[in-house]
């Protein structure tokens, strides 16, 4: 995915939707966030594992041999 929409956990994905094209390469995409600043506390941060850290460095590393 190229776009993106980075928000705090004080806020909950309500609604996303793609709307029609309007001519760019990207499609102009609807996005509905709920308020809810108390719902932080039930929400589990992931943490990475060794083997996810050793994972994402072999992707960068292959990555870099592309460019």
């Amino acid at each position: 995915p190229l776009d993106h929409l980075f928000h705090t956990a004080h806020f909950k994905l309500a609604a996303l939707e793609r709307l029609p094209h309007i001519g760019s390469d990207h499609f102009p995409i609807f996005v509905k966030l709920s308020y809810e600043p108390e719902e932080i506390a039930d929400i589990k941060t992931p943490e990475a594992t060794a083997e996810d850290h050793e994972e994402a460095n072999r992707k960068i590393e292959k990555a870099k041999e592309t460019i």
